[in-house]
């Protein structure tokens, strides 16, 4: 059973709180957000994949995701508990370096990951406790700013303390034989291509011809990894970039074709379906 313990939606934030009950584990859809988002997790067991980087989960960790990059997560031990925090960077310009060495200054499924020491765990947990106050009393919003800044500037702390852990050394814990480190070195090239080429792959034939892979093969592992079929995550890539570029103001016709949408019926139908308005509504009131 789903709850949510604390729900705010505003214009540049939102906050939720939710635990789930279900005792016998659940999949998340592979999914990405229009803003930022700051994940922290409370309680449960399970994993989380960002652009086919896997991590697990730990009571305490904090996964922070920037707009478009997409996620999933396998659930298989309750109560799993979390506060995802949704943002527009825009909204925080005077921590316009951090969110940029946050969010922005790594490769896509890189970096995700922040597993805070004891003193930090305290810290994080005190402002994520502050933050799901009463959402109902005046000035919220600034005062979720606020909290939100303190979160993100002890994540930037922590970033710049780390220590200098090495690609073979970080995908080793999770990754322990050969073939599935062969497997996950394939689904990095093909996340790396798609996202390269993204409004111009036509079919599955393009990666077939590019990786020496049978569709069905690429299809197996890329789910696996990501828990979405190769298509459906191209989809999800070209909406989201439809989206970013009809708030800029552009045709909706002409954007459609940009973005690899040769048929505007099916590109309409797609984009109502996954943001719930028609695209000419998408665009940027001036």
């Amino acid at each position: 059973m789903k709850e949510k313990l604390f729900n705010y939606a505003g214009k540049g934030i939102s906050v939720v709180h939710t635990r789930d009950d279900a005792t016998d584990g659940f999949d998340v859809g592979l999914h990405a957000h229009r803003n930022y988002e700051f994940y922290y997790f409370i309680s449960g067991s399970g994993c989380y994949a960002v652009e086919g980087t896997e991590y697990s989960l730990e009571p305490g960790c904090v996964l922070v995701m920037r707009e478009g990059e997409a996620h999933t997560a396998h659930i298989y031990g309750a109560p799993y508990e979390r506060i995802c925090i949704h943002f527009a960077p825009e909204t925080m310009p005077l921590l316009e370096t951090e969110i940029r060495e946050l969010y922005r200054a790594r490769p896509l499924g890189k970096g995700n990951q922040f597993r805070p020491d004891e003193r930090s765990s305290a810290f994080l947990s005190a402002c994520m406790e502050r933050l799901c106050r009463d959402c109902e009393r005046e000035g919220y919003e600034d005062r979720a700013r606020t909290v939100l800044g303190m979160l993100l500037l002890e994540l930037y702390r922590l970033k710049q303390s780390a220590p200098i852990v090495t690609e073979s050394e970080r995908e080793g814990v999770a990754i322990g034989d050969a073939e599935a480190r062969g497997n996950a070195e394939t689904v990095r090239r093909i996340l790396a291509y798609i996202n390269e080429n993204l409004t111009t792959i036509k079919n599955l034939d393009v990666l077939e011809q590019e990786f020496f892979f049978s569709k069905s093969y690429i299809n197996r592992i890329f789910k696996r990894a990501t828990g979405s079929s190769v298509w459906d995550y191209i989809v999800l890539k070209r909406l989201l970039l439809a989206h970013a570029l009809l708030k800029e103001g552009k045709q909706a016709s002409i954007v459609a074709s940009e973005c690899g949408f040769f048929d505007y019926s099916s590109f309409y139908r797609q984009y109502r379906r996954r943001f719930g308005v028609s695209p000419q509504s998408a665009k940027k009131k001036n």
